[in-house]
């Protein structure tokens, strides 16, 4: 169930941007069917994939049918065709010009479905300088700005531990190609949607670019002020940003009970040092070491000042908010037995959805393509490595 169900979603893509947008529809309840590579290519592209209990394999690949099929086989091809016709969306996360080469492309495929969606997910999209160049995790954040903008100040850059990148690129992808579906039922004409993890790492630093275009003054790592954790009596940390809003720093202050440092705030609020004095930095950070960790915790629960300790993921996927709001969530895989997964971010009153199905790599390939008509023998396809 869900308010994608109905929705069939063919999935042709091996990097993580695209996989992370066919993840979301069907944590939306769409029918997606990942077509994946057979062994031999697969492990030429990433290695990793030979596993299918390894830590992406059960990331993104929840609720999806996967059906291994060889593109470069003429029948193949004609399976993937047939499942093009039947399909609402394709996603497609190869390097720009390889889906042409393999005659999986959108000129191809909307000749068989008029009213397809067609989703590139790519590093650099399907034009400019960057086209045909390779990248990675550090390269969008480093080609945006955002690497420059990570890190302590006086420190070298810090590659977030997460990537960013290819979950922007795939939540993106996910939103334009719900938008674009949305166009093609009002129209009946479906369209090709180009993102790239370099367009959406752009535009996460809007704020900041805007901030130097209308100020002319770049807020760069050394103007952090307040968005870095701040040490507390016992040695720990937590995160607090005080400054953002007047009326929060008042009832910070006297929290704290340091009523003299109201009046050291200046000109409203503010979350970078743009106009915050030495003196206020020094008195701020001789206010969180005053206290311990659990003190200020104690504070943040009694008095509401968005005062959060820095937990580590284990203590973060045991916090009693994640496990009320059903994100760490328990389910049998067959080779592992019962694991614990992260659950659906979406909350739906009408149509909810769960994470209940994890297939095993190509697992659907046979139910699949009987469902396309076929009803020869598949050992016949085996041979001819059509499937595995």
């Amino acid at each position: 169930m869900g308010p994608m169900e109905g929705i069939r979603v063919v999935e042709i893509t091996i990097a993580a941007p695209g996989r992370f947008t066919g993840y979301m529809f069907s944590c939306l309840g769409a029918e997606v069917i990942c077509i994946e590579m057979p062994h031999s290519s697969r492990r030429t592209w990433t290695p990793w994939l030979d596993s299918d209990v390894h830590a992406r394999w059960l990331w993104y690949q929840w609720n999806k049918k996967s059906v291994i099929l060889n593109l470069k086989t003429e029948e193949g091809l004609d399976f993937f065709y047939r499942l093009a016709e039947s399909a609402d969306i394709i996603i497609e996360g190869y390097q720009p010009g390889i889906a042409k080469k393999m005659h999986v492309d959108y000129e191809t495929v909307k000749k068989i479905n008029p009213q397809i969606v067609y989703c590139s997910a790519t590093g650099y999209g399907q034009y400019g300088p960057y086209r045909d160049v390779l990248g990675h995790e550090p390269d969008y954040l480093a080609k945006t700005g955002l690497y420059d903008l990570s890190g302590a100040p006086g420190g070298p850059p810090v590659q977030p531990p997460y990537p960013i990148a290819d979950i922007s690129g795939g939540v993106n992808g996910a939103i334009a190609t719900l938008a674009a579906l949305h166009y093609a039922t009002k129209t009946g004409k479906g369209q090709y949607v180009d993102v790239s993890n370099y367009d959406s790492m752009l535009s996460w630093g809007a704020y900041k670019i805007n901030e130097f275009w209308l100020s002319g003054q770049f807020v760069d790592r050394h103007h952090q002020f307040g968005r870095t954790p701040w040490e507390t009596k016992d040695g720990k940390y937590v995160a607090a940003l005080p400054t953002m809003e007047p009326w929060n720093w008042e009832k910070f202050c006297r929290a704290a009970g340091r009523e003299d440092m109201i009046p050291m705030l200046k000109g409203g609020g503010t979350d970078s040092i743009v106009g915050i004095s030495e003196e206020l930095q020094a008195a701020l950070k001789d206010a969180f070491l005053s206290k311990t960790l659990d003190e200020w915790v104690e504070l943040e629960k009694k008095e509401n000042i968005s005062v959060s300790p820095l937990v580590t993921l284990p203590e973060a996927v045991s916090d009693p908010h994640a496990l009320a709001r059903d994100m760490v969530i328990e389910r049998d895989y067959e080779p592992l037995g019962k694991i614990k997964a992260i659950g659906i971010p979406f909350k739906f009153s009408e149509s909810p959805v769960d994470v209940n199905k994890l297939p095993r790599y190509g697992e659907n390939t046979e139910e699949v393509i009987r469902e396309l008509g076929y009803n020869g023998d598949f050992n016949e396809l085996r041979q001819k490595k059509v499937i595995e």
